[in-house]
């Protein structure tokens, strides 16, 4: 007791130590400039002159002081240095029994989580309205494939072909109509299905994890992860986008620590669904599955093996993506490709902010929580400290399956909090810091696991009623609330899932649609430079191009073929301003951030009508002839072109 004692506060003080260095290195840290901008994107970085590599040089010191403080003093005090993990131990029979039935409470718990989560009005729970901005984001995009069949061609995206386009697309298919109340069943379905798909993860990574008493250890796993997600309330954080990701993780574990290679495969099926799912995330799945393959290639000398696995994993995703080319078309899937490819490039640059943002000083320890920057630290020190420490059979402990599971959590959280990196605020931070809170909770688990107290059957017994005290309070609750929600649910029927839009709609929203719509009654088109794609969706009108939020086309490039769409299409009016956020994202006016289109519009339009900061401008020419407008993908124009191919010519 006295030792462990000692290491925790050995811990702790390496830590405040490894951060006050770091934090006294940070503030000396040379901002790096941004070098070149040739597409002359106007962002916050590029008003500070802040290059976005600047952000993870500094996560780094802040990061790896504390882990090397922990490590240096470890050298200094051998006493504490972590002993191997212990080897397999035969277990009861009762200890299997006990993991079964306890899999099947939580596989029934995750169903009445399900059920008792399930709105089919409310997204999110907290707002009965209309998002304008994010919600229809996604909501507009699907409008366009859904009257042109196009993907990439028709709209210019930022998340991915599911999660902008076919979720939406899907229930207005399944419900035989466009709506926004089709639209929110859908994406609370896949919220609730990925709650349940993260309890699926957890039941893995307990289960692959230990070799030591298993299913008793796992239990208390389960119950701890289980735990540690409710009372810091990370189910609600938990994104849609995460649902291939975590269902992915499950057949990877079984591979990596079964040593069975198929589940490899599926795996890379898991990481191309994500790849449509958000672009973001299948890149943090492919790159966490190749680092983790690639290390444990490394420490274990198995090379052949693991390259067979990372084969089959790559082999996974040429074969879904492959599939999903076919479905679509070659030339479609080829513009995603473009559009990826232009993400990539532009992304950081035009939609980053500096690390660490206002709000979070830097000066104060609290920072490592806030940012959710020490579960990493634990998570570092854990996994680190086999290898570093541990001289004799240092390959063996490597292919145990304890340290292979810390491993992936360790790969996955460090590469996922790349996302937080690019967009810092405390949303991104919570939303990114899953793996990393459930690694750090792991790292408890194990040391309760193999502490002396756990081989005894009454600290066993203590310890797992422990874990499932808190889950076993929630089912009880949820137990109650079943017979309300049957009863909400009979009410709910008697509604038609075609709500009108109107519901959804805030007063002020309800005005403004109701003057946008005698305003451009005869537009085949609509056309707005404000940040708010719901009007044309409210509207039930096409996008006059692929560009319906200008937002996201501050890069030169993006600019010119938006003004080639338009002066093909010069419809009749324009919705240029609105008193909204819509009109300022970041700081930075509309005008300033697309300052080539905005000047072409100020040249052939001027302003019209203005209703409540509502502005609508008109053409110049008194009597404008508009041409029919054809809901197809837009080919190629002159000055411009609307196809990526002349940036990146991809055959």
């Amino acid at each position: 007791m006295r030792k462990n004692l000692a290491a925790l506060g050995l811990f702790s003080f390496s830590i405040l130590l490894g951060f006050s260095v770091g934090s006294q290195i940070f503030r000396h840290l040379p901002i790096i400039p941004i070098f070149n901008n040739p597409y002359e994107i106007v962002s916050p970085l590029v008003e500070q002159n802040y290059h976005p590599i600047n952000n993870i040089l500094r996560f780094l010191v802040l990061l790896l002081c504390p882990v090397l403080a922990w490590l240096a003093l470890g050298r200094l005090l051998p006493s504490y240095r972590p002993s191997a993990l212990p080897s397999e131990t035969p277990e009861n029979r009762w200890e299997k029994r006990v993991w079964w039935a306890g899999v099947m409470f939580f596989l029934l718990f995750g169903a009445m989580e399900f059920y008792l989560g399930f709105r089919p009005r409310a997204y999110p729970d907290t707002l009965d309205v209309f998002w304008a901005f994010h919600e229809a984001e996604w909501l507009m995009p699907a409008w366009n494939w859904w009257i042109s069949g196009k993907i990439w061609s028709a709209s210019f995206f930022a998340h991915g072909a599911f999660y902008d386009v076919f979720s939406a697309a899907m229930a207005w298919k399944f419900f035989d109509g466009v709506s926004i109340s089709a639209s929110r069943i859908m994406v609370n379905f896949l919220t609730q299905l990925t709650i349940f798909a993260n309890l699926a993860f957890l039941i893995a990574a307990s289960y692959f994890g230990f070799a030591s008493r298993r299913h008793l250890a796992a239990l208390f796993c389960l119950g701890s992860l289980y735990s540690v997600y409710a009372l810091t309330q990370h189910f609600h954080f938990l994104e849609r986008r995460d649902l291939p990701v975590l269902l992915g993780l499950c057949f990877f574990l079984l591979g990596l620590c079964r040593e069975k290679r198929w589940p490899f495969f599926v795996t890379g099926l898991f990481a191309a669904c994500s790849w449509l799912y958000t672009i973001d995330r299948g890149v943090y799945f492919t790159a966490s599955i190749g680092i983790v393959l690639i290390a444990t290639a490394l420490l274990t000398r198995k090379f052949r093996q693991m390259g067979w696995n990372l084969l089959l994993a790559l082999g996974g995703i040429v074969f879904g993506l492959g599939l999903f080319a076919i479905w679509i078309g070659s030339s479609e899937f080829l513009e995603g490709v473009r559009t990826t490819l232009f993400h990539f490039q532009i992304k950081d640059l035009s939609d980053g902010s500096p690390y660490p943002p206002p709000g979070f000083p830097i000066t104060n320890a609290k920072f490592l929580f806030t940012t959710h920057t020490f579960p990493l630290v634990a998570l570092c020190v854990q996994v680190l400290a086999f290898f570093v420490f541990l001289q004799r059979n240092r390959w063996k402990v490597m292919l145990q399956s304890e340290w292979l599971v810390q491993l992936c959590l360790l790969v996955f959280s460090l590469v996922y909090y790349r996302s937080a990196l690019a967009r810092c605020d405390e949303i991104h931070f919570r939303y990114v810091s899953t793996f990393a809170f459930l690694g750090m909770a792991y790292v408890a688990v194990q040391a309760v696991v193999h502490s002396r107290w756990w081989q005894l059957r009454f600290g066993s017994i203590f310890f797992l009623g422990l874990a499932l005290l808190f889950p076993a309070k929630i089912f009880l609750g949820m137990l109650q609330n079943i017979p309300e929600k049957m009863v909400s649910d009979l009410s709910l029927r008697k509604q038609p899932v075609h709500e009108a839009d109107n519901f959804y709609l805030s007063d002020w929203q309800k005005e403004i649609h109701a003057f946008l719509r005698e305003e451009f009654r005869d537009e085949k088109c609509f056309y707005s430079l404000a940040n708010e794609p719901l009007w044309p969706f409210l509207l039930r009108k096409p996008s006059c191009g692929r560009f319906y939020l200008t937002w996201l086309i501050s890069d030169t490039r993006l600019q010119k073929m938006a003004i080639a769409e338009l002066a093909q299409h010069m419809p009749g009016k324009i919705l240029m301003h609105t008193p909204n956020p819509g009109d300022e994202i970041d700081g930075i006016q509309i005008e300033r951030r697309v300052r080539h289109l905005y000047n072409f519009i100020s040249e052939h339009y001027r302003p019209y009508r203005t209703h409540k900061g509502w502005e609508v401008w008109i053409r110049k020419k008194a009597e404008h002839s508009q041409r029919q407008f054809d809901p197809r993908p837009l080919e190629r124009y002159a000055g411009g072109g609307g196809s990526l191919a002349q940036f990146f010519p991809i055959r």
